[in-house]
């Protein structure tokens, strides 16, 4: 296991106020994906708009939970100077799902300082809130704030019977007049100390990359089939549902697609490489597909996931890559990227 899990909400939605991101959302008015503002001003961010509500949970599969975690959201304020009321909270919770602490690291000056008020005023710029913490008893949580450990705030709190940390959430509420966006989450669980998971997340872009090109595997059978490749019905900015698609009922077919190459000097953090894909069940009955990644005569499957007869993303962190070591600029470059249909 390398990195758990990561968002940079590259799925390509706007407009959208209710999908499933890996965990639950409860969004008020005004929510959507947007290109108008994004970290280094790349890809896609979450937009809260003016009086917006949202809660995110990400909930961490068992086999990721452990004592120690380190967690990573990027914010962005616009209209702050303004004036105007706004809450951003940060919350950890328990295998369990029991809240373990509350933290409000990001408050206007109206703020009425309940819960762990850390008492800043956020700025109009792009600002990283990074968050480490350990079941202990007491447990603690380290907060810091764009990178600089000299900042360090240190809080306690009671773990008597917790295990594993479980999961995070975040809940922003922005008042009239304020724009919230929000980037690049992250989420290393320290299961496999020394794979680039056991510390913090640190500043990093998560961009999208899409089938650029033919592979070396072309099962699947296109639709609408008009002489179009494979790869040119899965390469969707905004996915199409069933208007441009490939499909299969052969278990083990495989098709496989050249992405677009990282920029010079860009290099994956290790175990960072997440494949996503969108797919569902034609009919009643059951069906899984599995991510496939080929470089030459390598190639690694991931885990398998069950379908349903609706349009579904499904999401898979690759720690490595074919041939088995940690990813690096080239062997990504290399890599042709896709699925297999497992059952």
């Amino acid at each position: 296991m390398a990195r758990t899990w990561q968002d940079g909400f590259e799925k390509r939605h706007p407009g959208t106020t209710s999908l499933n991101w890996g965990g639950y959302w409860f969004a008020g008015s005004e929510v959507d994906i947007t290109d108008t503002e994004a970290y280094e001003d790349m890809g896609y961010s979450l937009h809260l708009g003016d009086s917006a509500l949202t809660i995110y949970r990400y909930t961490v599969m068992p086999s990721a939970q452990a004592p120690i975690a380190y967690m990573r959201i990027m914010l962005k304020a616009v209209g702050i100077t303004g004036g105007g009321q706004f809450d951003a909270y940060f919350s950890i919770y328990d295998d369990q799902e029991g809240v373990l602490v509350y933290i409000l690291p990001c408050t206007s000056e109206y703020h009425d300082g309940s819960a762990h008020d850390l008492g800043y005023v956020v700025g109009e710029g792009w600002e990283m809130w990074e968050f480490y913490a350990t079941i202990d008893n007491p447990g603690d949580v380290i907060i810091r704030h764009n990178g600089i450990p000299g900042d360090d705030i240190i809080l306690s709190f009671d773990t008597s019977g917790e295990t594993n940390i479980g999961g995070f959430e975040f809940i922003i509420m922005s008042g009239s007049g304020i724009d919230f966006y929000v980037d690049d989450l992250a989420y290393n669980d320290t299961v496999d100390a020394g794979r680039g998971n056991d510390s913090w997340c640190g500043l990093g872009k998560i961009v999208r990359y899409n089938s650029v090109g033919v592979g070396s595997n072309e099962d699947f059978t296109p639709e609408p089939g008009a002489g179009e490749d494979n790869w040119q019905n899965v390469d969707d900015g905004e996915q199409d549902g069933d208007t441009t698609y490939v499909h299969s009922t052969t278990v083990g077919h495989i098709d496989t697609h050249i992405t677009e190459d990282l920029p010079p000097g860009w290099t994956p953090k290790e175990g960072c490489v997440r494949v996503t894909w969108l797919a569902e069940l034609s009919a009643a009955g059951s069906g899984s597909i599995a991510p496939y990644i080929v470089d030459g005569g390598d190639s690694v499957l991931g885990t398998a996931q069950a379908l349903t007869t609706s349009w579904t993303y499904f999401h898979e962190m690759m720690a490595v890559s074919p041939d088995l070591s940690e990813w690096t600029r080239a062997l990504f470059n290399a890599a042709e990227f896709g699925f297999r249909l497992d059952s």
